[in-house]
């Protein structure tokens, strides 16, 4: 029976020495300095508002870069971008523009660092298309799904501030925009005002607003049931005729938060009974209607819903 041959082992001082021979390696190899062309991804700043990029521009720019190796590995984690300021464009004719990026050396020299040489920039010339904005102001719609507790609700319409936003775009983009619509607003077991910042649902990446978010406003309160006796006035009444009402006045009954309760009173409500519309309609008896009322009060209803009258002769 014939053993195994044993596999002879690397010392861990060998493993050390040879890692210790490879940082210095590397440690004299990266000291150096090296001429290399890195890519930058680019911003373009400063468009003016009246004006939009109709073409897609160029999205990197090569520069020629002399450096340390640490230097320039460094340089490749941090993954800088290079603002082009769009007041810098130099007109070519009404709607084309260009960069002469030898002649930014300064300004992207600061944008990467001094501690790098910049030798040169491969695209001498950045071409951008810019074209006359159509700008319009559009009404903000909400999209709210809200759901509140037992007895909650909100006092009155949700306020959205602003209500409306001026819009800019190239004419074919902005004839289609109508109203700003807002990202979906969700809320549960709501119980107490609440304010909100909103941003608006995507368009067009051509499309420019004045504002990127509106605020959102909901006043909750706890509501309760008011009832009031409040009298009719009969409208559309011919003249030198009269009539008589049976009842002489309506009972309204409403709901109205908490914190509004004491400012209700008789005087807050105006109900009519349309004469001219009875008449019309052959009917032997009146309808009266609420045409006036406080803004946080919800749910009005009319006690009778008909009013018999008879015409004095």
């Amino acid at each position: 029976m014939h053993k195994a041959k044993k596999q002879p082992k690397i010392s861990k001082s060998f493993v050390i020495a040879i890692g210790i021979a490879v940082f210095f390696w590397l440690l004299t190899k990266l000291s150096k300095e090296y001429q290399t062309i890195v890519s930058f991804s680019v911003d373009y700043v400063n468009v003016p508002f009246d004006k939009s990029v109709q073409k897609a521009p160029v999205k990197a720019i090569d520069v020629q870069l002399k450096a340390t190796g640490f230097k320039l590995f460094s340089l490749q984690l941090r993954k800088k971008k290079i603002q082009l300021d769009a007041s810098r464009l130099i007109r070519k004719s009404s709607t084309e523009y260009y960069f002469l990026l030898n002649n930014q050396k300064i300004d992207i020299q600061h944008q990467i660092s001094n501690n790098y040489a910049i030798n040169g920039i491969v695209q001498d010339t950045v071409y951008v298309s810019l074209d006359q904005l159509k700008s319009k102001k559009v009404p903000v719609k909400g999209n709210f799904d809200l759901s509140f507790k037992s007895g909650y609700q909100l006092t009155k319409s949700i306020s959205i501030q602003p209500d409306s936003v001026l819009i800019s775009g190239p004419a074919s983009e902005i004839n289609k925009i109508q109203e700003l619509e807002l990202e979906k607003l969700a809320l549960s077991e709501v119980s107490e005002s609440f304010t909100q910042q909103l941003l608006f649902k995507k368009t067009s990446n051509l499309v420019k607003y004045t504002v990127k978010e509106v605020k959102i406003i909901g006043e909750v309160d706890r509501f309760t049931e008011g009832v009031l006796d409040v009298p009719f006035t009969i409208i559309n009444l011919p003249e030198k005729t009269q009539v008589n009402t049976f009842p002489k006045a309506v009972k309204i009954v409403y709901q109205v938060g908490i914190s509004n309760f004491n400012k209700v009173n008789v005087n807050s409500f105006r109900v009519v009974c349309d004469y001219k519309t009875s008449l019309e309609s052959k009917l032997n008896y009146l309808l009266p209607k609420v045409i006036q009322k406080p803004s946080f009060v919800t749910s009005v209803r009319i006690r009778p819903s008909k009013i018999e009258f008879l015409i004095q002769k």
